[in-house]
C-alpha cells in the first residue's frame, strides 16, 4: 500500500537573541521559516536551506576578509548607533554600571543589496 499521507513541513526553531551574531542567526531562521511556509524553497534546495538555517552562530574574528562565511544579511558596522548609558543602584547611588546601548543597526542583504534598519 503506497504512503498517501502528506509530509510535514518542519519550520526551524528561532534561537534566542543574545548578541549581534545570534540576531543574524535568528533573522536567517525567520527567513527560512517564511520561505518554507510560502513554498519559496523547492525540494531540490530544501536540504541546503535546512543546513544553512541550522548552522551555528558565526564566530567573530579580527579578520573579516573571508566573505564566504558571512550570511545573507551582513551588518554595516559604520551605521550602528550606540549611546553610553549609566544605570545607578537603587540601594547605593554611588554604585553604577556603564554600557553601550545599541539604538540602531543596519544590515545589507548580500543578494539584493537592500538595507534593513532595526531601531530600538
Amino acid at each position: 500500500m503506497p504512503n498517501t499521507q502528506p509530509t510535514v513541513n518542519r519550520t526551524p526553531s528561532i534561537p534566542l537573541v543574545k548578541d549581534v551574531d545570534s540576531l543574524i542567526v535568528a533573522v536567517q531562521a525567520l527567513t527560512h521559516g517564511y520561505n518554507l511556509l510560502t513554498n519559496r524553497i523547492t525540494a531540490t534546495n530544501k536540504a541546503l536551506a535546512n543546513a544553512q538555517a541550522n548552522r551555528q552562530p558565526p564566530i567573530a574574528s579580527k579578520n573579516q576578509a573571508n566573505k564566504a562565511n558571512q550570511g545573507r544579511f551582513v551588518e554595516q558596522p559604520l551605521l550602528r548607533v550606540t549611546v553610553l548609558q549609566k544605570v545607578y543602584s537603587k540601594q547605593d547611588p554611588t554604585v553604577w554600571v556603564e554600557f553601550l546601548q545599541i539604538n540602531t543597526m543596519t544590515f545589507k542583504d548580500s543578494v539584493t543589496g537592500e538595507l534593513w534598519t532595526w531601531n530600538r
